[in-house]
């Protein structure tokens, strides 16, 4: 998006008509700020772009959403909450100085949502120092602010916290979703967490007095609505899902998981005409990377997945999705291409993209021999496309198998280690996902022709 030498990177995408406005983080000489233009339906970038906040001292999270005649940007900066309305072409309604929305007590780790709903935006954040509940407020189209109102239950330092909330509208209620954790003392990371949802009234009122859990390990989690039902996007163990969120007369009801990617994946997800398009960033360095698509209709069947190679480097950088007026995808994320070394936003139609192939059969192992210094295991080819081979040992007396090496497509037999392991098995993987493993086999001494036991 932009020929300029420079790092950029966690996009976020709107679209209001055909064309689309992107807002991101880039770096320019040491300085950083957020940046925001209008995108063409083609994914390319105006040379309107201009800098919003020019430094990133206390700048952590930011969102932007499409209203009837412009968009919003709101963004947290040290404990205080800011906004700042954009025309259709990407150009600032509020150029002198942003709106305040909050000028104190935010949570500024955490991240913000901003949603439409028909006639004003609605804005949700984490309040306090340690992340105790999350707050919303209404903002008309001429910039004027409603008092924050609570979303969630009261709860003590002790009990877990509120951050990272997500909005929905499906023309009657939002869909709020959150995380339930605590803060650990001291700096520690915060990983898969419980994440809850509820329904809020048009005026920001719990519909719900107790929220439902989606689950109890998960993350990242993103939201749409196709006017009906909800789409909740998360990372979890082993990769990512979506569930479908239903509003009924008795609360909230969830479906059971769909899959979207065995690999490490973040997700964003759009409305796409009466059902969702998921974006999904995956892939393991080790391995390769992807960017693809996930349509997923109003039932919650997977209708066809897409995907194209994406530059290295952007494994942990999140993609943004929107869908316009017309019906285009436009996927914008961050990588490093090829021959540039420096990490950059690149924006992708899903027109440029390939149906996603079957997952691979499981080969078929022949025989795992010791050898000096090591085992060399054998297998044969199985049907399908095969991007390479991941090799997963036992050790005696458990039953837990861990990878131990790679091994290239053309491969049909590969040198491992001994690590203390009696049983190996081999697993084809490509862009679609690992295939089952193979038939466990013990590893043989070739003197003995006899498994080894420990």
């Amino acid at each position: 998006l932009s020929i300029i030498p420079r790092r950029q990177a966690r996009p976020q995408l709107a679209s209001l008509g055909v064309d689309f406005l992107g807002v991101w983080l880039d770096q320019i000489l040491g300085d950083e700020g957020v940046m925001a233009g209008s995108i063409s339906r083609g994914g390319t970038a105006s040379q309107e772009t201009r800098e919003i906040v020019t430094k990133n001292e206390g700048l952590l999270h930011y969102d932007v959403a499409a209203g009837s005649t412009g968009y919003l940007l709101v963004w947290t900066q040290d404990s205080g909450l800011y906004a700042r309305r954009f025309l259709p072409n990407g150009l600032a309604v509020d150029d002198a100085a942003p709106m305040v929305i909050r000028a104190a007590g935010v949570d500024s780790r955490s991240e913000i949502s901003a949603v439409w709903n028909g006639t004003r935006f609605f804005i949700a954040w984490a309040e306090g120092e340690i992340g105790g509940e999350i707050v919303g407020a209404f903002l008309d189209l001429d910039g004027a602010a409603s008092p924050p109102q609570n979303l969630t239950t009261g709860n003590t330092t002790s009990s877990p916290s509120r951050a990272n909330p997500h909005l929905a509208w499906n023309g009657r209620e939002f869909l709020l979703v959150w995380d339930a954790f605590s803060y650990c003392p001291g700096v520690c990371g915060v990983g898969l967490q419980p994440s809850h949802a509820a329904r809020l009234s048009v005026d920001g009122r719990r519909l719900d007095d107790t929220s439902l859990v989606l689950s109890n390990r998960m993350s990242g989690q993103r939201v749409a609505s196709n006017g009906r039902d909800f789409l909740v996007t998360s990372e979890e163990e082993g990769g990512a899902t979506a569930r479908l969120v239903r509003s009924e007369a008795n609360g909230l009801a969830v479906d059971p998981p769909i899959r979207l990617a065995d690999y490490w994946a973040l997700t964003d997800v759009a409305r796409a005409g009466d059902g969702f398009v998921v974006a999904v960033r995956y892939g393991d360095r080790a391995m390769a990377s992807w960017i693809g698509t996930v349509h997923i209709a109003a039932g919650g069947d997977v209708t066809s997945r897409m995907y194209v190679e994406s530059g290295s480097g952007g494994i942990f950088e999140r993609p943004a999705i929107a869908v316009n007026a017309t019906g285009d995808v436009l996927i914008v994320e961050s990588d490093v291409p090829p021959l540039v070394g420096s990490q950059r936003l690149r924006s992708y139609l899903e027109t440029e993209m390939r149906p996603l192939p079957a997952i691979p059969a499981p080969p078929i192992v022949t025989s795992a021999t010791v050898v000096p210094d090591g085992i060399r295991v054998s297998w044969r080819q199985p049907s399908g496309v095969v991007s390479g081979y991941v090799i997963e040992a036992r050790r005696p007396g458990t039953s837990y198998f861990f990878p131990v090496a790679l091994a290239p497509a053309e491969a049909t037999s590969f040198f491992i280690g001994q690590y203390g392991t009696d049983t190996v098995r081999v697993r084809a993987w490509n862009v679609a996902g690992l295939s089952e493993p193979s038939a466990e086999i013990g590893i043989t001494s070739p003197l003995r022709g006899r498994a080894i036991r420990h």
